[in-house]
C-alpha cells in the first residue's frame, strides 16, 4: 500500500485511504444541503431508471446510499486480476464434469436438466470453442488497511443473468452529478472518477463472443422470460443502451425463437448471440408446460449463448470444487494458493468424511453440529439471500432442522464457513434529520472481463445482504489520487 494521500478541506485534513473517510467529509455538509441532495438524487433515480421491478411487476426506486465507497486504481487492478483467475477456475467445473464422477456428485442437476447439459458439453463447438461465461463474484470486502488484500473472501458466484449490470454504473453517475460536486466545495482536491461501466463490459463481451464464433456485427438477443417481470426492465434498458452505441440488440422471450436450416431466428431476424437471464432448470420447466425450445437447444450446441452451459455450474457447491483437495489436481499452484486465500470453505451438506476448514480430517455432520457458530447453511441453488441460516444467529433446534432437511434431500443445501461481514457507516436522513451513525452490512459483487471490472456495492441492515431483501446499493468510485 502506498503512503496515504491527505487533502486539506476548510479547517480539516481528510485521509481518503482510511476507513469511512468520505463519510467524515460528508458530515461537514449542512443538513439542509443534504436534504436538497437527497431530493435531487431521487429525481435522477427516476430520470435515469434507477428503479427495480419485482415478480409482481411493481416498480420502485432502489435505495442509493448518499455517499460513495472508494477504491484506488491499484486496488481495482488487483481485484480484477484475482477475478480473472477465478473465471478460469470456474470454467474447469464444466470442462471436467463428464469425466469425473466426484464433480458430478457435487453438482446435482435434476434429470430434466441433465439432457441439456450433457448434450451441450458433448458438442464439438462447445468442447473446442471459446468460453462464454459472464459472471459476478460476490465477496465480503473491506479496502482499507495494509492487510486488505488478504482479508477479503468470496462467498458465491452468479453465472446466469447477472444482476446489477445496469444499476452499478447508473448509481455512480448519479453520485458524480450530485454528491461529489458538493464535496468538492469542501475539498477541491477530492479527485474521483466513475468506475468501468458494467454495461460496456457486457456489450463488449457479447460482441467479442459473436466474433469468436464467426459473427461480426452480431445481432444480440437479450433473452428473459417476460412473465417473470423481475429484471425485465433492465434488459429493455440494455437494449436501448446497446443500440445507441451501434450494437444491434433485441429483447426476446425464450419461447419466441425458431430454427431454420441450422440458424436461430426471432421474429424473422437471424440471431447471432443470445444473452440469457433464464437457467436450464427454467427451460426444462417451460418445456414441461409445452414450450418448444428446440432453437435454444441448437443455440447451446453451436456455442451461441452467453452464459454458456458452464454458467449452470454456479451452484454454491462450486466452492467445494474450489476448496476440497479432492479436486486440487485441476488447478495450478498459483490458482490453488489464491483459492485457499479468498474462497470460503464450503461442502455440500451430506454424510461424508472430508478435510475441515483447518485442513484436518473431519466427519462433516457431527463437526458442523458441534460448531454451528462457525458456519452458515445455504440452499445450493436459490438466490437473493433466500433460505440462508447463520449458525451464530440460530438456535440449536433450527440448526438441526436445516441439517435434517439437507440430509433428506442430498444436494439441496451446502454448509459454508462464516466469513466476516463488514459494516460501514452511511449518512441517512430520517424524517428530514441527518442520522450520522447508521451502520449497514456491506458486500461487493465483481464483474470481471478482459475489458475491466464492474463493481456492485450492496448494503443492508440485515446480515444477509441483498437488494431483493430490502437492501440498497452503495456506488463505488475510483480515486485518482496516488
Amino acid at each position: 500500500m502506498q503512503k496515504s494521500n491527505r487533502r486539506r478541506g476548510p479547517g480539516k485534513s481528510f485521509d481518503y485511504r482510511s476507513s469511512n473517510s468520505v463519510y467524515k467529509l460528508f458530515l461537514d455538509l449542512a443538513p439542509e444541503k443534504i436534504r436538497a441532495l437527497e431530493k435531487k438524487i431521487l429525481r435522477l433515480c427516476l430520470k435515469k431508471d434507477f428503479t427495480y421491478e419485482d415478480k409482481k411487476g411493481k416498480a420502485a426506486v432502489i435505495p442509493l446510499m448518499l455517499r460513495p465507497r472508494l477504491l484506488t486504481r491499484p486496488q481495482r487492478d488487483r481485484i480484477w486480476a484475482i477475478c480473472q483467475i477465478l473465471n478460469r477456475a470456474f470454467e474447469k467445473a464444466h470442462r471436467y464434469y463428464l469425466e469425473d464422477p466426484k464433480i458430478r456428485e457435487i453438482f446435482p442437476f435434476e434429470e430434466n436438466e441433465k439432457r441439456w447439459i450433457i448434450d451441450t458439453l458433448k458438442s464439438p463447438a462447445v468442447r473446442r470453442g471459446p468460453g462464454a461465461i459472464f459472471s459476478r463474484w460476490d465477496a465480503n470486502t473491506s479496502f482499507h488497511g495494509k492487510k486488505w488484500p488478504e482479508d477479503f473472501v468470496f462467498f458465491e458466484n452468479n453465472g446466469v443473468g447477472v444482476g446489477g449490470v445496469w444499476y452499478c454504473p447508473v448509481g455512480e453517475e448519479i453520485l458524480l452529478e450530485t454528491v461529489i460536486p458538493a464535496l468538492r466545495k469542501l475539498d477541491p482536491g477530492l479527485a474521483l472518477e466513475k468506475n468501468h461501466d458494467a454495461r460496456y463490459l457486457l456489450m463488449k463481451f457479447l460482441v467479442r463472443h459473436g466474433e469468436a464464433v464467426g459473427r461480426k456485427n452480431p445481432l444480440i438477443a437479450l433473452m428473459i422470460d417476460r412473465s417473470e417481470h423481475q429484471n425485465f426492465v433492465e434488459f429493455v434498458r440494455l437494449e436501448k443502451f446497446f443500440g445507441k452505441r451501434g450494437v444491434r440488440a433485441v429483447v426476446a422471450d425464450p419461447r419466441a425463437f425458431e430454427s431454420r436450416r441450422g440458424e436461430i431466428y426471432h421474429q424473422g431476424r437471424k440471431i447471432d448471440v443470445i444473452y440469457r437471464d433464464t437457467t436450464v432448470q427454467e427451460f426444462a420447466a417451460l418445456e414441461k408446460k409445452g414450450a418448444n425450445l428446440a432453437a435454444l437447444r441448437l443455440a447451446f450446441l453451436k456455442n451461441r449463448i452467453v452464459s454458456s452451459i458452464g454458467g449452470e455450474f454456479d451452484h454454491k457447491s462450486l466452492f467445494e470444487f474450489f476448496t476440497n483437495p479432492a479436486f486440487g489436481k485441476y488447478f495450478t499452484q498459483a490458482e490453488s494458493l489464491l483459492l485457499s486465500k479468498h474462497i470460503l470453505w464450503t461442502r455440500m451438506l451430506r454424510e461424508i468424511k472430508t478435510e475441515g476448514p483447518q485442513g484436518r480430517p473431519i466427519d462433516l455432520i457431527p463437526f458442523i453440529r458441534k460448531n454451528k457458530n462457525r458456519f452458515v447453511i445455504k440452499p445450493n441453488r436459490l438466490f437473493g439471500g433466500e433460505g440462508v441460516l447463520i449458525g451464530a444467529q440460530a438456535s440449536q433446534s433450527q440448526w438441526e432442522t436445516h441439517i435434517g432437511q439437507g440430509l433428506a434431500k442430498p444436494g439441496d443445501k451446502v454448509v459454508q464457513a462464516h466469513g466476516t461481514v463488514y459494516k460501514k457507516r452511511f449518512p441517512v436522513l430520517k424524517n428530514g434529520t441527518l442520522v450520522a451513525s447508521d451502520q449497514f452490512y456491506v458486500n461487493t459483487g465483481f464483474i470481471s472481463t478482459a475489458d475491466g471490472l464492474g463493481i456492485l456495492g450492496r448494503v443492508s441492515k440485515r446480515k444477509v445482504v441483498n437488494v431483493a431483501r430490502k437492501g440498497g446499493i452503495s456506488a463505488f468510485l475510483i480515486s485518482q489520487q496516488p
